[in-house]
């Protein structure tokens, strides 16, 4: 399982949701609320089908089988578009086309791989071995992908590979590194836990919600502080076009950024780990959430005072945005995943993954709207925005309980 982790986190790294594809998609479009639609088609991927996987999962004993073939299912077309790249570059209508298809299909994927991904990481790791388990999947991973990072900044870079070779080149070492990782899962052995005995269709399960939220008063209220904390996303695509377009920073220097989000999640990771495995996952989702509000206040206030220290200073000081990204990435990941599970039994975990997941789905229409609101104000208003809902996400912290007592 750690193999597969860290081998996903890999491949993904070598296209960043948060640094390459916005970039890749302002260079194909020129716009930035498109940027804004490639995170939230990726937050909608993520949140949108989990309720409905809970459904067609949450009574079968092994659920292995079908994380298989949805990943297969959203994986393998993605080598399209490399070969779209290189074979017909000119086409941009076409490319955009695939581009986003391809793409919403393989974030689909991902979201309903989640809900049974979890339950059998619930069902094979104790809940005081679950902070270092992911901890150890994202250290593996990280270290990985900060060489993925240099990669990009080569790629990006090279004389030889002019646009769009070089996105051609990313995305297919993308494709490869997923392929490997779903060999990995191929090699995963799935335990038998008690589970429910018949299945409840999905309108029966969004009947239950109420139900399920009341029986569970805490994750209610982790929904509602998840909802503030992903509007504190709302900048999350447009640092490293900002740092591009209005801070005129080359574009091979992605590869600095995404090491350096890299490097936030290793140096992050263990802390994440013993702070969840030693006192709980709500101290995780504090931390993840005062990083949120640091965020967007540096990569607003910090670049005129980087820039009086040189174009070496300014480059390296502003990647620490990516660095706190990525210890964001991955409290957000240990911290609420960890609440969820400790937080329910066997029989129930997969519908409460589902159902606490789909209910972040409104948040998928903020990266639009920031794009938007970048095109009719400023990247400062939204970066303004940002902070003040991260704020807001630290606050509610307060009145979550933790799951141990």
């Amino acid at each position: 399982m750690v193999a597969d982790a860290s081998a996903f986190i890999t491949g993904v790294a070598f296209v960043s949701p948060a640094i390459v594809l916005p970039l890749f998609m302002e260079r194909l479009t020129g716009s930035t609320v498109l940027v804004g639609v490639v995170m939230a088609m990726q937050m909608a991927g993520w949140y949108v089908p989990q309720l409905a996987t809970a459904s067609l999962v949450e009574h079968r004993p092994r659920k292995k089988p079908f994380i298989l073939r949805v990943c297969a299912a959203g994986r393998l077309p993605l080598l399209l578009l490399p070969v779209l790249l290189l074979t017909a570059p000119l086409h941009r209508g076409l490319i955009l086309a695939v581009f986003l298809g391809t793409q919403l299909l393989f974030f689909a994927s991902d979201g309903m791989t989640g809900v049974p991904w979890k339950d059998i990481c619930a069902k094979t790791i104790a809940p005081r071995m679950r902070g270092r388990f992911f901890g150890a999947m994202q250290l593996i991973g990280g270290v990985l992908a900060v060489g993925a990072g240099a990669a990009v900044r080569q790629i990006l870079g090279h004389p030889r590979l002019p646009y769009p070779r070089d996105y051609a080149l990313l995305f297919a070492i993308e494709f490869a590194l997923l392929m490997a990782s779903l060999g990995f899962l191929a090699l995963m052995r799935e335990p038998l836990r008690p589970v429910r005995e018949a299945r409840r269709g999905l309108w029966e399960l969004v009947r239950a919600a109420p139900a399920l939220l009341r029986a569970k008063p805490q994750l209610a209220r982790m929904v509602a502080v998840r909802w503030l904390a992903d509007t504190g996303a709302i900048a999350v695509p447009f640092y490293a076009v900002y740092a591009r377009v209005e801070l005129g920073v080359p574009e091979a220097t992605a590869g600095i950024f995404i090491s350096a989000q890299m490097a936030g999640g290793i140096a992050s990771g263990a802390g994440w780990a013993l702070l969840s495995d030693r006192w709980g996952s709500k101290r995780v989702i504090q931390g993840s959430a005062l990083c949120s509000l640091i965020v967007p206040l540096f990569a607003w206030l910090a670049p005129p005072l980087l820039a009086a220290h040189g174009p070496a200073a300014f480059t390296y000081g502003y990647a620490f945005t990516f660095f706190l990204l990525g210890a964001i990435i991955n409290g957000v990941w240990i911290g609420y995943t960890n609440f969820v599970l400790e937080s329910v039994g066997d029989e129930e975990r997969a519908s409460y993954v589902g159902l606490t997941n789909t209910l972040g789905a409104p948040a998928v229409l903020f990266p639009i709207l920031g794009g938007w609101a970048i095109g009719v104000t400023s990247y400062h208003v939204v970066f303004a925005v940002a902070s003040a809902a991260a704020a807001a996400a630290l606050a509610g912290t307060a009145w979550l309980r933790e799951p141990r007592g």
